[in-house]
């Protein structure tokens, strides 16, 4: 199977054979659903931090404060504007529930008790934090691993485990790794990890990127002018006008810009529909099929994800 990077560099191979026309690449800020979806009556949450100090790290595991990381969370959970209200618990419930250093799941009776004295509808509990050396010569690489528990107090068991498994590496100056301090990474360690678990629980925005042909006649150079502008109306405009006339690989070309604006537009149904006319009408042009089959299967993950997201976002249709 071609790995990432693999499929990056076949698609810029492919990309600079396309001659008609040169490509365009175009970014944009994308709502993304969460992957985790949560029950609609929660409109407020508490972040309640049961590590404490109890916990004992392995040895080469650096010191993670776990009230920074909880309070990280709590700032971004706030941040995405999800929830009416996001409470940080200061209160030390540490002590419960644990089994010499594990943390075990919480009791529905002490779940219960923490709802009605926090006037929340969900408990976010933060239950491990952990950062494990890997390197520390010139390139600091860390092996991150933090777990969340979600609790509703209509649940005898966990609603939910949000788990944080990965590795960060930091660029180290010329100076060497005394440029990245422990400090430092310690603050990278909270803020990932609080990033990660935030993203499963509600919905986020993240960078996308597309492509798209310009170049080669003035329609397609007008067109970006316009789509620069967010006016996918004008820009589809021109290009159904170049499809008047266009034949061979612009003709494959301007029809792949239709299918984006299309996307643009919010008809994602009908730019997965000519997406899928686009694959077959490219059989005899690989740079051309290539694309349009990759791009079908952006848009049919992006098609699923918005159904998703839809029912996430339905909370906010009473307000």
């Amino acid at each position: 199977m071609l790995g990432k990077n693999w499929v990056i560099v076949l698609l810029v191979a492919l990309l600079s054979s396309c001659t008609t026309a040169s490509v365009g690449l175009l970014q944009y800020e994308q709502l993304s659903p969460a992957s985790i979806s949560l029950p609609g009556d929660v409109k407020s949450v508490a972040v309640v931090d049961r590590i404490g100090t109890n916990v004992k790290g392995a040895q080469h595991d650096l010191t993670v404060d776990s009230k920074e990381f909880a309070s990280q969370l709590a700032i971004q959970l706030a941040d995405a504007d999800y929830f009416d209200d996001v409470v940080l618990c200061d209160s030390d419930v540490s002590f419960t529930h644990y089994n010499d250093s594990l943390i075990m799941p919480m009791l529905q009776s002490d779940v219960q008790q923490l709802v009605r004295d926090l006037d929340v509808n969900m408990l976010v509990s933060v239950e491990q934090i952990s950062a494990s050396i890997i390197n520390m010569l010139y390139m600091p690489m860390v092996e991150v691993k933090a777990l969340a528990r979600v609790y509703v107090p209509t649940r005898q068991n966990a609603l939910r485990s949000v788990v944080v498994a990965d590795t960060l590496t930091w660029v180290a100056e010329a100076g060497g790794v005394s440029e990245v301090t422990f400090g430092t990474i310690m603050q990278d360690v909270s803020a990932y990890a609080a990033e990660k678990i935030t993203h499963q629980l509600v919905p986020y925005w993240e960078p996308v990127e597309r492509t798209y042909f310009t170049g080669g006649n003035a329609n397609f150079r007008d067109a970006e002018m316009f789509l620069r502008k967010g006016d996918w109306d004008f820009a589809a405009q021109l290009w159904n006008e170049t499809l008047q006339t266009a034949k061979g690989t612009l003709r494959l070309q301007t029809l792949y810009n239709l299918v984006l604006a299309k996307e643009m537009q919010g008809d994602m149904e009908g730019a997965i529909e000519d997406c899928t006319r686009l694959v077959e009408q490219s059989l005899s042009n690989a740079e051309m099929h290539y694309m349009a089959t990759h791009y079908l299967s952006v848009l049919k993950k992006r098609s699923r994800e918005q159904q998703t997201l839809t029912l996430q976002m339905k909370r906010f249709d009473a307000d």
